[in-house]
């Protein structure tokens, strides 16, 4: 009560203070009425200076008027002295012209002359009089101008006044509304201030009454709580216990590089990456020679412009210019079309395809690099700048006379096949045309060989790619590791838990042989290099070829295990390490740093192993190893199978883990799978690039010899055998170039394997023959 008391007692005190404010309000208002009162007085007398204005503005408007009309009556005197000269000027012309039509009549001719020249002087003499009135208009007008200016001074300065009485009268205006406003306010607080009096009381009783319920309510919830918070401390002393209980587990740290899907993801960076530095060289070469053929033949086309040019009197260098302009300007805007696609929308595709193997990926950065997509504009703008100053600078040796007549088809000559009389008799008209036309374009030979053999080159190498990436897990987990699945023991596992699971496993419905195996990474080190190897050490060799194929890649020949003191080593592990047999590495395990002699190099394409006898082992390490993997065969490789297998091992404390080779292959195959899409891109875009240079080349060789072929028909031959005589020359060298391809993608496949591959893997190096037929 004493808080309520307290502040009606504010509200009192706000009230009187409101009311004084609306006092000094109403005598604000009454000085601002007297302010009103005299604005107005001052725009009245504002006014009246405007109406002098205005009379004596309209006085000086009269007088201006006035010097417009006797400037105008001028100037129509002045035109008709003009006209009166220009009529005079005719008719002396009309006598000159008489007077050399007939001499006769010069005296006449002479007398008419003297009269129109006493109309001219009159005429001119007119003129100039009424330029001296016009003048004298001229500053009539220019006083009257004045006298208006000073008029229109003096009526800005009424007006000002008369704004600036209306602004203060705007003002007072506007302190009376806010005077009014003011009041109203301190009313509105007054009844404001009432109404939240008794609101504070009612809120005062209505606390008061929530304070006794809620007393009550936390009574009766706190006898209700007790039971549940005894059982929650007996819960969790009870959780202490079993915590207390628990063996200290042993931490495995592992680095990033270690997580297998990082691992991954970096493998597949890295190939893309390589693939990255050596397309794009290939592409270029293919483009450049497009760019270099197109230019070249254009400027030969356009022989009779360049002498039309010559003869006209432009210089060689601006001629030379114009198709230089040309060919930059088609260049640096396709190669920056080029810069966009190939740095924005094919990234987006295969990032896009590579998202679907891994999580975690939503969004893919593709920005313009412009380092790179400068370095690729300026290789083009030069190939092409370059291409069209040589065709240019062949052309324009020539005189203009020479360059405006057609040029001369080359001669015809025998060949070394005509030599060879047996063949050459045999062959007919158009075969033997077909031959020597071959022979005759030397040019239009090499560079569509050279234009199909690239192009099916670069087709070849993407078929060849997918041939070389679906053979790994073939040949990795069918080939060349021929066991089916492996069980992975725990470090503490003892001997008779190893019995056991090997006893049951031997029984086990559809097992084959077992085998078991030591397995531990390692460092194998030499001057060039390091590698992250494994170390696989068998406990038998007898049966060891049942479960691993050792031989050479490139012969076949098949290896035994060495039993030499020598230790085998998997072919890109030798390759990166600078190795061949009968070379030493040094084998890091832990600290332990011992020599190995390098016995045979075996065939693989996964990760990097060494391979020790188990007696070469305990005579390096001093001791046998700790077999911790058991290798299986069996028959049935059904997913029901292997899932029954893996349910049945892994009911053993003594199993760490099972993989099988049927998840390995699926693994791989889908890791590499992310290639297809640039497998794909790649063809799609040599195939596109096949096309236009097949379509350049032909365009060419058509236009080139449209003189030929419309004497072909003028002989007689049909639309169908003209046609023919063109195809069988494109079919011949289709073949040239497609037996040059083979060649070139059979090449580009070897350095483009070698170049992308990365350090854990390594590719096929066979193309199947199925390749060279989609390729050709």
């Amino acid at each position: 009560m004493t808080d309520a008391e307290s502040q009606l007692a504010a509200a009192d005190a706000q009230l009187t203070e409101k009311e004084q404010e609306c006092a000094a309000g109403e005598a604000q208002i009454a000085s601002a009425k007297e302010e009103l009162e005299s604005g107005e007085a001052q725009i009245t007398e504002a006014l009246a200076q405007l109406q002098d204005g205005e009379a004596q503005a309209e006085a000086y408007q009269k007088q201006i008027e006035d010097g417009e009309a006797q400037l105008a009556s001028a100037k129509a005197a002045i035109a008709d002295g003009e006209a009166q000269i220009e009529t005079n000027r005719s008719k002396l012309k009309d006598g000159e012209t008489q007077l050399a039509a007939a001499r006769a009549q010069l005296a006449d001719g002479e007398q008419q002359i003297a009269s129109y020249r006493q109309t001219i002087q009159s005429g001119e003499a007119q003129l100039a009089a009424a330029k001296q009135t016009i003048s004298s208009g001229e500053s009539q007008l220019a006083d009257a101008k004045q006298t208006i200016a000073d008029g229109e001074t003096q009526l800005a300065e009424a007006k000002q006044t008369i704004a600036d009485g209306e602004s203060q009268l705007a003002e007072a205006k506007q302190t009376i509304a806010d005077g009014e406003t003011q009041l109203a306010d301190a009313k509105q607080e007054i009844a404001n201030g009432k109404i939240s009096l008794a609101d504070a009381k009612q809120e005062i009783a209505d606390k008061e009454k929530e304070l006794e319920d809620g007393k009550a309510e936390y009574e009766k919830a706190k006898a209700d709580a007790e039971p549940e918070i005894a059982d929650a401390k007996q819960e969790i002393a009870d959780g202490e216990k079993t915590l207390a209980d628990l063996k200290k587990p042993t931490w495995y740290v592992w680095g990033r590089n270690k997580v297998t899907s990082t691992e991954s993801f970096g493998q597949d960076a890295g190939r893309i990456s390589n693939i990255g530095k050596f397309f794009p060289v290939i592409f270029f070469l293919v483009a450049a020679l497009v760019s270099l053929t197109t230019m070249t033949r254009m400027i030969e086309e356009q022989r009779q412009q360049i002498g039309t040019l010559k003869a006209l009197g432009y210089s060689d260098g601006v001629i030379a210019f114009k198709y230089f302009a040309y060919a930059m300007l088609s260049t640096v805007s396709g190669a920056l079309a080029g810069v966009v696609v190939g740095e924005k929308i094919l990234p987006w595709v295969i990032m896009n395809a590579y998202g679907m193997l891994y999580t975690g990926l939503p969004y893919y950065m593709t920005p313009l690099n412009w380092e790179q997509g400068g370095l690729a504009i300026l290789a083009s703008a030069a190939c092409t700048g370059v291409a069209t100053i040589a065709a240019c600078y062949k052309e324009l040796a020539a005189g203009p006379a020479e360059l405006m007549r057609p040029e001369a088809p080359k001669n015809g000559k025998r060949i070394f096949l005509e030599r060879i009389g047996v063949l050459w008799k045999h062959l007919n008209f158009t075969q033997k045309s077909t031959v020597r036309n071959l022979v005759r374009y030397k040019k239009r030979f090499f560079m569509t060989v050279i234009g199909i053999g690239g192009c099916m080159g670069l087709i070849l190498v993407g078929f060849g790619l997918q041939d070389s990436i679906t053979a790994i897990a073939k040949n990795q987990f069918v080939s060349l590791f021929t066991y089916q699945a492996n069980a992975v023991l725990n470090s503490d596992v003892d001997e008779s838990e190893k019995e056991a699971l090997q006893t049951d496993l031997e029984n086990y419905s559809g097992i084959d042989e077992l085998l078991e195996m030591y397995c531990q990474n390692i460092e194998l080190q030499t001057d060039k290099k390091t590698v992250d190897a494994v170390l696989e050490v068998p406990k038998e060799l007898t049966n060891f070829n049942d479960f691993y194929a050792f031989r050479d890649r490139k012969s076949g020949e098949v290896y035994e295990f060495p039993t030499d003191g020598g230790a085998a080593i998997s072919e890109k592990t030798a390759t990166m390490l600078g190795v061949k047999a009968g070379d030493t590495v040094q084998l890091k395990k832990g600290d332990d740093i011992v020599d190995v002699k390098i016995s045979i190099i075996v065939e693989n394409y996964v990760r990097h192993y060494l391979y020790l006898a188990p007696d070469l082992y305990e005579e390096l390490f001093g001791g046998a190893p700790d077999y911790n993997q058991l290798l299986m065969k069996y028959q049935d490789m059904s997913g029901n199978y292997e899932t029954a297998l893996g349910e049945k091992i892994m009911t053993y404390d003594g199993v760490a883990a099972i993989s099988f080779t049927s998840d390995l292959i699926d693994q791989i195959d889908n890791m590499l799978r992310s290639l297809d899409i640039v497998i794909v891109v790649l063809i799609v875009s040599a195939g596109l690039l096949a096309f236009v240079v097949l379509y350049n080349l032909n365009n060419i060789n058509i236009t080139e010899r449209q003189r030929e072929l419309a004497t072909l028909k003028v002989l007689g031959f049909f639309d169908g055998e003209v046609a023919s005589y063109v195809y069988r020359e494109n079919m011949v060298l289709t073949l040239f170039g497609v037996i040059a391809g083979m060649g070139i993608g059979t090449f580009l496949h070897h350095c483009v394997i070698q170049t992308v591959e990365v350090d854990m893997m390594m590719f096929g190096r066979n193309v199947f023959p199925r390749s060279y037929g989609w390729s050709a």
